[in-house]
């Protein structure tokens, strides 16, 4: 099958670099604070978890080694392939209480798991990622902030009950009973299954958890180069302290959502291309699209059929947010030339380029733009489903500590229902900036990340934001007594 999307492998080395620093989905965790109250504080881990697909001894592991001595990581290797399911589910320890006396069992985590968090820290939301933390937090003291690298080598061969096991520290960052920290990124290596000894090929739910990237064999100036120990020539990316979430909100996740509501489900499915699509799931394809289970079983099972690792990767609500999430940081990182190769190992090839075509065609200009009056909205000439984008990505925009007021003044402007023509509805605000102001008071990755790290900018947001609400309500009130309400 020819391939929809290559990569080289300094697209790949690029990816990691971003993957790794971006951070994750936000975990929300049941706990009893000291009071006996139930609490659900936000988590959020750092990296986007990463499966490198590449044929035995091409150096997988050497450049995995070199991202992360470049980018400061401390790096614990775990070859899959030699562990059982308890190494990652954890072994049953009884644990005594002196208070009570009563005997638990506790699920206690293997040395290179503890390695991890002892290398590592375990920063506030605001800090996940960053050079910098402050120890102990309010102190005004900061010191470099210690980050680690897990990498499982050798994932295809791993039983299937290891890597069912694995799934949950994939995932959750959860070894045992022991969570890891937030500074803990992932990153997975695998052969092809037809080059595996015992070689097993993924399941659906483990493929769906991963950024499917491909590793070829070195060009032989590289290969050289490595021989004589000289060093990479590939700029790695670096992510600097700025908060991902406001490339995530206020970009990638408004224009991922604007091509989810777009996207018609009678939509045409190219089955020559992604195989046949489950009855079962027709009715939610693309944008949701379990591939058939009999075919994706055989992806890499034989030389002769090729292989490439997007076939692996299918668009589902997790693998979309991952994609996201990655555009957010190659923005972050100024490294948009591999955008493309992170979304198409997130949900896969086909959906990734009408994904692409969608944002040529949108022609949306950054958010800033609008507001600094480079960009005309032209919004009596855009549909409906493009306004709410390009408003959703400027009223997060004004969610940035210092661009609240310029934000909102702009979005007034254009709050005119006198002129609906050349400004945009009163229902165009329920949808699309109310719901924004709304995620920034109470989200936790956001409105609360913010409150702790600068309250007075979070109030000005705040501020800011009232203010527009009461204006267009008010506005909203003149409009319905005009017209008999």
């Amino acid at each position: 099958m020819p391939r929809v999307f290559s990569m080289t492998n300094k697209d790949a080395i690029r990816s990691m670099a971003v993957a790794i620093q971006t951070p994750g989905i936000v975990l929300s965790r049941e706990k009893t604070d000291r009071h006996g109250n139930v609490v659900k504080p936000g988590r959020q881990p750092l990296g986007l978890p990463v499966l490198l697909w590449g044929p035995p001894g091409v150096a997988k592991t050497a450049f995995v080694s070199m991202i992360a001595r470049e980018l400061g990581y401390h790096l614990v290797t775990v070859l899959a392939s030699l562990r059982e399911p308890s190494d990652f589910l954890g072994l049953p320890l009884p644990k005594h209480d002196r208070a009570t006396g009563a005997t638990e069992v506790k699920m206690a985590p293997p040395d290179w798991a503890i390695e991890l968090n002892i290398q590592s820290d375990n920063p506030r939301p605001a800090e996940v990622g960053q050079a910098m933390v402050e120890d102990p937090p309010g102190s005004g003291h900061f010191r470099p902030a210690k980050r680690a690298l897990l990498f499982l080598d050798e994932f295809t061969t791993a039983p299937k009950s290891v890597q069912a096991a694995l799934l949950r520290v994939v995932h959750e960052r959860v070894v045992g009973d022991m969570e890891l920290n937030a500074n803990v990124a992932v990153i997975a290596a695998a052969n092809p299954p037809y080059m595996s000894p015992g070689g097993e090929a993924l399941e659906p739910p483990t493929a769906n958890r991963f950024i499917h990237l491909d590793w070829k064999p070195l060009e032989r100036d590289v290969w050289a180069d490595y021989i004589e120990g000289k060093p990479a020539t590939v700029q790695i990316p670096r992510i600097p302290d700025r908060p991902v979430f406001d490339f995530f909100w206020g970009r990638t996740a408004p224009v991922g959502a604007g091509f989810i509501r777009s996207f018609g489900q009678t939509a045409a499915l190219d089955e020559k291309k992604i195989g046949k699509v489950s009855d079962e799931y027709r009715q939610y394809a693309p944008l949701f699209n379990m591939p058939d289970y009999r075919r994706f079983k055989m992806i890499g099972k034989k030389a002769s059929d090729g292989f490439d690792p997007t076939e692996l990767a299918w668009p589902s609500p997790r693998s979309w947010e991952l994609a996201l999430r990655a555009a957010a940081g190659t923005m972050a990182a100024q490294a948009e030339d591999v955008t493309t190769a992170m979304m198409c190992g997130s949900i896969g090839a086909p959906l990734c380029k009408q994904f692409a075509v969608y944002v040529k065609n949108a022609d949306l200009k950054p958010p800033e733009h609008y507001v600094e009056g480079n960009a005309d909205p032209k919004f009596g000439s855009v549909r409906m489903d493009q306004m709410s984008v390009m408003l959703t990505q400027i009223a997060n925009f004004g969610l940035q500590p210092d661009k609240a007021n310029a934000t909102v003044e702009w979005l007034w402007s254009y709050a005119d229902v006198n002129r609906p023509q050349d400004g945009w509805p009163l229902n165009q605000y329920d949808m699309t900036l109310a719901p924004q102001y709304e995620r920034w008071r109470d989200d936790p990755e956001r409105g609360a990340v913010m409150a702790e790290k600068n309250p007075t900018a979070h109030a000005t947001i705040v501020g800011a934001w009232n203010s527009l609400e009461q204006r267009v309500r008010s506005q909203e009130k003149g409009v319905l007594a005009g017209v008999g309400f």
